[in-house]
């Protein structure tokens, strides 16, 4: 195993960082396959997790059965920005890797993003193609959020991120790509681009911290580039559907942050209107349909009017994976 810590002589290349809560069992497949892409790889790496105020056992997950990762625990649940501060503010790599809990990682993933940076130093940030359980496509990148876009997808213009999602599907699997921004599920991240920005923004409690990151990176004069040749398995449906109106919530209330930081109040405003407006006719279609898919989309719908209709805090965090 080639793990390494900060005392070590030999300089750490990669930080891995996973925040985790009340989600043991996802937690050990991730660590799993996070080790096995370490030793894979040859080089000298670190694990940090974060146990983000769990009750569920995933701190005693680390400590019993993996005593060579470093863990990180938070009295409460600090919302992921903060938590992988926690993480970021004590790892050495020059690389940071961040990953979700319910991924699971190939054995050649540390090795691919490692040499990539090597070779590309323009690049400051990079990620893999998220594929979900079940083999279809999850969107792993995306354009910058706009008013007009944030309020078209709310009032559902579907052409508007069919247009994005066919590009991606359109892709040659060996053929990486300049994008404005990669989806935090699977975060790589040069130690220098976030000497030069800062860590992650606290104000984003759950969602758009990434593309955020992305954006302040971009601004320096850093690159984000998306790798379709390399596949990460995210089971989404795991901490997503667990909750779907907080998560619902949360999506929009991460998009009214990065609205409020680089547009201004009157967006945010727009796109809760657009999210009302946006929102009714689908909670009247799903009201009175009956199976588990009609129930979690009735769910998504309620959360998007709660947060339209009844503005309050960022969120407890009590589903927060």
């Amino acid at each position: 195993m080639t793990l390494s810590s900060s005392s070590a002589s030999r300089p750490v290349d990669c930080s891995v960082i996973v925040v985790t809560w009340n989600r043991p069992q996802l937690l050990r497949s991730c660590l799993r396959s996070v080790l096995g892409a370490i030793e894979a790889s040859g080089l000298a790496c670190e694990v940090l997790v974060v146990d983000n105020g769990s009750t569920g056992g995933d701190g005693e997950v680390v400590e019993t059965e993996f005593p060579e990762v470093r863990l990180l625990r938070s009295s409460a649940n600090l919302g992921s920005a903060r938590a992988n501060n926690l993480a970021l503010e004590v790892s050495s790599g020059r690389y940071l890797l961040l990953v979700n809990n319910d991924v699971c990682l190939p054995p050649n993933l540390v090795s691919v993003l490692c040499a990539y940076l090597d070779t590309n130093p323009g690049v400051g940030i990079a990620g893999p193609r998220l594929v979900l359980p079940d083999g279809s496509a999850q969107q792993s990148w995306g354009t910058f959020l706009t008013p007009w876009r944030a309020c078209a997808e709310a009032l559902h213009v579907g052409w508007l991120t069919q247009r994005l999602r066919g590009r991606e599907r359109r892709l040659s699997p060996g053929r990486p790509l300049r994008v404005e921004w990669i989806a935090g599920v699977c975060f790589f991240i040069r130690r220098a681009v976030m000497e030069r920005v800062g860590r992650l923004d606290p104000r984003y409690f759950f969602y758009s911290e990434d593309m955020d990151w992305c954006r302040r990176a971009r601004d320096a004069g850093w690159e984000t580039h998306f790798l379709p040749h390399i596949a990460v398995l995210h089971n989404h449906a795991a901490t997503a559907y667990s909750d779907p109106q907080w998560y619902a919530r949360m999506l929009r209330e991460g998009r009214a942050t990065f609205l409020r930081k680089y547009y201004g109040a009157w967006s945010v405003a727009a796109f809760r209107l657009a999210t009302l407006l946006g929102s009714l006719p689908l909670a009247l279609k799903w009201q009175w349909r009956q199976g588990a898919y009609a129930a979690r989309r009735r769910s998504e719908a309620k959360g998007r009017l709660f947060w339209a209709l009844w503005p309050g805090p960022r969120g407890t965090g009590e589903h927060l994976p």
